[in-house]
């Protein structure tokens, strides 16, 4: 799989799907960003803080995060390239370069390369909010200088558990939009990613978001421990990788080019 890993990396890399996945990592932020501009007065986009507590860099990085999220159209954009890298060469015949190597092993770095792309998304999410964190945003009225939260502790291990949650979350995501486009069409894929987002959000309205390995962060604020936490959403996405990995190798080695 390794020896094959740099020419698809390469190749999915180049897609104008994957810059648009990327943008978003670089969209949200900047989006924040603006409204620090807005005139005196505006509540659009503006953190609500209590009793003279101010922000840190991790708190309201995990704020933005989570607003990308519930958004929804970062993980549209997931599952609509994941699409391309799958069945899209499928069904423009170019996988026909690649049928003299084993199967598994390309499915192996097709995902390995997605799932790159994801450490990538969320590094260029973070490296830009942090960018304009320093120039701006921590100089407004709810906001401190620091990087980590010194009054709020539980905002520095919430911090921890939304990145790591959800980078498993975005590559169930792909696990996910691979299986879906091995076996169907882009209109199932991309139906089905809406009713991933919209169910791990009502999951986590109803108490169920452990079904889903972007647990809710509030778990941390009720008192719950980080490592339970981490650990439930780490069972449940290998859980969930093992299933859709097992399915769409079923399928992607009875594939005809």
């Amino acid at each position: 799989m390794l020896s094959i890993f740099t020419p698809v990396f390469e190749s999915v890399w180049k897609r104008k799907e994957t810059k648009i996945f990327l943008a978003f990592a670089i969209l949200f932020p900047t989006l924040f960003f603006a409204t620090t501009f807005a005139p005196k007065g505006s509540n659009f986009m503006v953190p609500t803080v209590y009793d003279g507590y101010l922000m840190s860099y991790v708190a309201i990085s995990s704020l933005i995060f989570d607003a990308s999220v519930s958004f929804i159209l970062p993980t549209l954009a997931l599952f609509y390239l994941t699409f391309t890298v799958f069945r899209g060469e499928v069904d423009s015949h170019t996988m026909f370069l690649y049928k003299d190597i084993n199967r598994r092993s390309i499915l192996g770095a097709k995902l390995l390369s997605l799932f790159m792309i994801i450490v990538m998304y969320m590094g260029l999410f973070l490296l830009i909010m942090c960018f304009y964190y320093y120039i701006r945003i921590g100089h407004m009225d709810y906001a401190t200088m620091t990087f980590w939260d010194h009054i709020d502790p539980t905002s520095n291990t919430a911090f921890i558990h939304t990145v790591l949650t959800g980078i498993f979350d975005m590559i169930v995501s792909v696990l996910l939009a691979a299986c879906l486009s091995l076996y169907k069409g882009v209109g199932v894929t991309m139906t089905f990613s809406f009713v991933y987002s919209i169910g791990s959000a009502i999951a986590g309205v109803l108490g169920f978001s452990w079904l889903f390995p972007r647990r809710d962060v509030n778990f941390l604020y009720d008192g719950g421990s980080l490592a339970v936490s981490l650990g439930t959403s780490t069972l449940v996405t290998l859980i969930y990788a093992s299933l859709l990995v097992f399915l769409s190798l079923k399928f992607f080695k009875r594939m005809e080019y």
